[in-house]
């Protein structure tokens, strides 16, 4: 019984979403040419997926990528 009552216990763990992950997941679902249907954020990485069910995921590389294009 003393193991039962020990394997109903639950806890929660809780990842916080970085600024510059939320940027990332709005800057994907909002590229038309990337042809995400979502992007969401998962065991602390980035990862969109496409109409066709294909995963991707996704690095804070592409908005520095993006950042220096801009400013050319």
């Amino acid at each position: 019984m003393r193991q039962r009552k020990a394997l109903k216990k639950t806890f929660t763990v809780v990842d916080d979403v970085t600024k510059h992950n939320m940027s990332l997941i709005t800057k994907l679902s909002n590229d038309r040419k990337l042809n995400l249907a979502r992007a969401y954020y998962f065991n602390g990485h980035v990862y969109g997926v496409t109409e066709d069910e294909r995963r991707h995921r996704y690095d804070i590389d592409i908005l520095d990528d993006d950042e220096e294009s801009d400013a050319e």
